[in-house]
């Protein structure tokens, strides 16, 4: 989600203590060829709890016709549930309350993602990752039982208002980086050759089977290869209230809805293929999806990797059973690197112990980190930090993480820990790289602590949700990965920063900066 790109419509910034914000579409000029819109939230909730869950509704309605599946780490506690009907939206994202440690400097949030708001034949769908600072952290699917186009956006503070200083953010997902984009008029499947080599390929998915069945599995394919062994990943999986996890040499990416379910009912998928045309070292894939009907809810996040390290060229996404997708199925892929971005590609033999991004813009709205790496230490995996100009004190930095390793799910919170994510090490076997992409929302503000949100995996060991905060309300100037223990990143190791700026900024030039290290 958070390595889509962007084109800002609006922000609103709170001057005091609100119950409710509205995005009303028709108040903005939204390009024609918009499909789907994007929600990043920078909040607190001024009640006296500790993390509060606004509520999400669309066009003013606050019938029950809202439906959702999240996983969710708080403290050592992972757990999942749905909740089958509702008057709104109110696992789409997380945010500190008062009570929260940090206090009125703890702000929290995420990012929602609706597509296709203007499509009329299906139930609309939101994804999103979210958390409170280091309180909670999560991911969840949600359903809004309509097929009528969304017109307005409301966001409602779930304990009393949203504090002073809140920002909100409303945005398209930018058309003009779009690589394929394919919905299915008759039952079909999708198969996108001749991918220009570019770098990270971000995707949204829209899928239902035409099995008779609640749910059917995704594969994927990368250039036609279909033998499962030349897979392997591992998963987080939620289903109603039972967690679970999962490790298996399949390419199996996800779960999506199938004929059984109600009409009109579609599973909501996104992914992205790290570094995919580098022909280096094995491709890296990430994927949050899933679907939600009445007593039939599920939801994966994945982490998985080809072994291969030709570059991409193809992309496929299967049914398990069978061959099709029904009817109405879409498929969306977009290049990058994005637009504003500065780009470090490891190149020296020895690796490099710090990757550095100094000078970053202050003129945008959020920050979005992306890695794929390995790094040198005699270990199957190991942490990457996150140093924030020049701050090497851990005491500053606090995490809240949402893991699957294996078929062991685990919740954990620390009140001194840079971690990001873990990444391979020099154990394990060659050419396995891992990656993550995180997002910082208002990393230029003064009136805040930072707060950053990340999905990662180390390829097939792991796979990780992380929610951290940065005791600080100084502005980002600079950004560092270092490895814990003084280890190296791994040559062919590449990170990447991108700035999301507000409508004036927007223009339809990709200006990137490379360098080597």
């Amino acid at each position: 989600m958070f390595n889509l790109p962007l084109y800002v419509l609006a922000e609103t910034k709170l001057t005091e203590d609100t119950a409710a914000v509205t995005f009303t579409l028709a108040d903005y000029t939204i390009p024609t060829w918009a499909v789907h819109l994007a929600i990043i939230v920078s909040a607190r909730d001024t009640g006296s709890v500790v993390v509060s869950s606004p509520k999400v509704t669309f066009n003013g309605d606050t019938t029950t016709k809202y439906h959702q599946q999240y996983l969710r780490g708080d403290g050592s506690t992972a757990d999942t549930s749905n909740v089958d009907s509702n008057a709104a939206l109110t696992q789409p994202l997380r945010i500190p309350g008062v009570s929260a440690t940090g206090g009125a400097n703890a702000f929290g949030g995420g990012m929602i993602v609706i597509p296709e708001y203007a499509n009329t034949a299906r139930d609309k769908l939101t994804i999103g990752i979210g958390g409170a600072a280091e309180e909670s952290v999560h991911a969840a699917i949600g359903r809004y039982d309509n097929t009528v186009a969304i017109t307005s956006v409301t966001l409602t503070a779930n304990d009393t208002a949203f504090g002073t200083n809140s920002r909100f953010t409303l945005a398209v997902v930018d058309e003009r980086y779009s690589i394929r984009a394919e919905t299915l008029s008759g039952v079909g499947t999708f198969d996108h050759q001749n991918i220009p080599a570019l770098d990270d390929l971000a995707y949204l998915a829209v899928l239902r089977g035409v099995q008779a069945a609640t749910s059917i599995s995704i594969n994927i394919a990368l250039n036609n290869d279909t033998t499962t062994s030349n897979y392997a990943m591992q998963q987080l999986v939620g289903a109603a209230s039972s967690t679970s996890a999962a490790a298996a040499s399949v390419r199996e990416l996800g779960v999506t809805s199938a004929a059984s379910l109600a009409a009109n009912l579609y599973g909501v998928h996104w992914g992205f293929v790290n570094q995919f045309a580098k022909g280096n070292d094995d491709p890296h894939i990430l994927m949050i999806g899933g679907a939600h009907d009445v007593g039939a809810s599920f939801m994966r996040i994945t982490s998985m990797r080809r072994n291969n390290v030709e570059a991409v060229n193809r992309f496929s996404l299967t049914p398990s059973a069978g061959t099709n997708w029904a009817a109405g199925s879409s498929l969306w892929l977009y290049r990058s690197p994005k637009a504003y971005t500065q780009r470090v590609v490891v190149t020296a033999g020895g690796g490099a112990a710090t990757i550095t991004f100094s000078d970053i813009p202050q003129d945008g709205d959020a920050l979005v980190v992306t890695l794929y790496g390995r790094d040198d230490a005699s270990a199957s995996l190991t942490d990457v930090d996150i140093e924030l100009n020049d701050d090497s004190t851990s005491a500053n930095y606090d995490m809240q993480e949402l893991s699957g390793d294996g078929t062991t799910v685990a919740a954990a919170q620390s009140a001194a820990d840079e971690g990001l994510l873990a990444i391979p090490g020099d154990s394990a076997t060659a050419n396995i790289y891992g990656g993550l992409v995180g997002l910082i929302a208002d990393y230029a503000q003064t009136d805040r602590h930072k707060h950053i949100v990340t999905i990662g995996g180390g390829a097939q060991d792991i796979v990780e949700l992380r929610s951290l905060r940065w005791e600080n309300t100084d502005a980002i100037t600079k950004l560092e990965l270092k490895l814990a223990g003084g280890n190296s990143f791994k040559q062919n190791t590449i990170a990447e920063i991108s700035v999301i700026h507000n409508l004036s900024f927007q223009n339809t030039t990709i200006n990137t900066r490379t360098r080597s290290t």
